[in-house]
């Protein structure tokens, strides 16, 4: 009897023991699995708080239980790179390449990395560049640029064209499209124009006046009239900025350059009619670069060179050169639009120079390059006034290709509104600035997700968050004093808002 209570108990056991709801016995891994995966969700949300370090501990428990938690890896590699490892990133990835059957986009993280550290961080030359599109005014609608001869690019890569014919000043955001047209003066014939610090400014050929703009293109203020006296103008074209936002006009047809402050208000003048020294003849354009005025002196065929003060430095005669037109900085060179010879590379610290002059097997040239400009990305776009098109020519080490794409967080607050943190950077590190919406793409189980919108903070407070890291080395106790008067500095200057953290 004994023995048959001791059977029927251990078949008890083996049919309704421990195991799963059906009834089934729970196997080892099964278990693993289950405890790897508490693990796991809760590193996801230090992950989502954007802390990796935090982040990391959970998922290295996780891939620590069940060895074959692939996506646990997955997250452990990004968290490790994200905070910063990332040496034991790599290591997580080419782990997880070994393991898996297709690691296409894992080989890519991993080629990336690889291609970041042996990478040379020489800028690029001109004849390294290749054609990568082009900006048609014909295909722009009423945001037509016809006879363009001034072009100049914001943080944003939005693009802000003069037309001479029309007087317009059109503005096109990173992908050629039209966002606003507008017309100063009816009569006017627009010609130079600059970017800085979200401000524009804008000369007017005909009427004589110079317009300083917002990124909206709305006048904010305007000055110069018709004369020979300081503050007036006959035919101004090129204009900049200088990093204390002053602005420079070339005073075309008086042969001088005329300085103002950031409001308009008249400093001072150089230059003559001439081909001497300090001497100009039909000049076009103008940049300030480490403190040094160059000035394309069209009708003498040279670069004039003046200090902030006007002072006359030197001129600058380049073979090859035959009509410079614009001239812009790009990294350490200067990029020259000559109008009959093409685009100029010049490096002032050793007058290294480079031409970019054919594309497409040496099929295509530029008929009449009158200006061009650089983005952050060291992307150019040159503007053909002939053509009337805006050529984009890019380094063949920084093309858009094999993108690198980090997920940082995944906000769920607004659910069903799912919002993902990225990070956009091109093979070489550098972030991709200026995308539209356009430019992104999920899928999701094989189908398009549509909807899609990349404005989710645009109803948040601005805010800044600061870590002050306080550093007690010997090595760093001549900067110990510091500290008190630079973190009263930042609280003063804290809003509601805004957040500090002392470590």
């Amino acid at each position: 009897m004994r023995n048959s209570i001791t059977f029927f108990v251990i078949l008890f056991l083996l049919l309704f023991g421990p195991g799963n709801k059906d009834g089934f016995p729970i196997s080892e891994d099964t278990i693993k699995f289950e405890i790897a995966k508490k693990h796991f969700q809760k590193g996801i949300r230090y992950y989502n708080r954007m802390q990796y370090l935090a982040a990391i501990e959970f998922f290295r428990k996780a891939v620590s239980e069940y060895h074959e938690y692939y996506t646990a890896m997955e997250y452990l590699a990004r968290s490790y790179k994200l905070a910063g490892f990332v040496d034991e990133a790599l290591k997580r990835w080419e782990n997880l390449a070994k393991l898996t059957s297709n690691p296409v986009a894992i080989n890519d993280k991993i080629d990336t990395i690889r291609y970041r550290e042996t990478r040379s961080p020489s800028v690029p030359i001109l004849s390294d560049f290749v054609f990568s599109g082009k900006y048609l005014s014909s295909d722009s609608g009423r945001f037509h640029f016809s006879a363009p001869v001034d072009i100049a690019i914001d943080r944003e890569k939005n693009l802000y064209i003069t037309s001479f014919s029309s007087g317009k000043l059109i503005k096109l955001n990173s992908n050629g499209e039209g966002i606003t047209v507008t017309s100063p003066a009816l009569t006017g014939k627009l010609y130079g124009v600059d970017y800085s610090k979200n401000r524009i400014v804008v000369s007017d050929f005909k009427n004589d006046i110079v317009y300083i703009m917002d990124v909206n293109c709305k006048i904010l203020k305007s000055f110069g009239s018709s004369g020979i006296d300081h503050g007036r103008f006959h035919g101004p074209e090129g204009v900049c900025f200088d990093n204390d936002g002053n602005i420079y006009v070339v005073d075309s047809g008086n042969n001088r350059i005329q300085k103002f402050d950031s409001d308009g208000g008249f400093i001072l003048q150089f230059g003559e009619s001439g081909e001497y020294e300090g001497q100009l003849q039909n000049p076009s354009d103008i940049v300030v670069f480490n403190n040094v005025v160059y000035v394309t002196d069209s009708g003498n065929n040279r670069l004039s060179c003046f200090d902030t003060s006007g002072n006359y430095i030197k001129d600058i005669a380049i073979k090859g050169m035959m009509n410079p037109r614009g001239i812009n900085v790009y990294n350490d060179s200067l990029i020259i639009s000559d109008e009959k010879a093409g685009l100029l590379s010049y490096k002032p610290d050793n007058a290294k120079t480079d031409w970019l002059k054919l594309w497409d097997n040496n099929k295509e040239k530029f008929s009449k390059l009158i200006s061009a400009v650089g983005d952050r990305e060291q992307i150019l776009y040159c503007l053909d006034f002939n053509k009337e098109a805006v050529f984009i020519f890019s380094p063949v080490v920084s093309r858009y290709t094999n993108l690198d794409l980090e997920l940082t967080k995944v906000d769920i607050k607004h659910y069903p509104v799912v919002a993902f943190y990225m990070n956009v950077r091109n093979r070489s590190g550098k972030p991709i600035y200026g995308l539209k919406r356009d430019d992104f793409r999920i899928r999701e189980d094989g189908a398009d997700i549509h909807g899609l919108y990349i404005d989710y903070l645009k109803n948040r407070d601005p805010s800044t968050s600061i870590v002050i890291c306080i550093d007690r080395s010997y090595k760093n106790r001549k900067y110990h004093y510091d500290i008190p008067w630079v973190s009263e500095f930042i609280l003063k200057k804290m809003r509601k808002n805004d957040s500090v953290k002392v470590i």
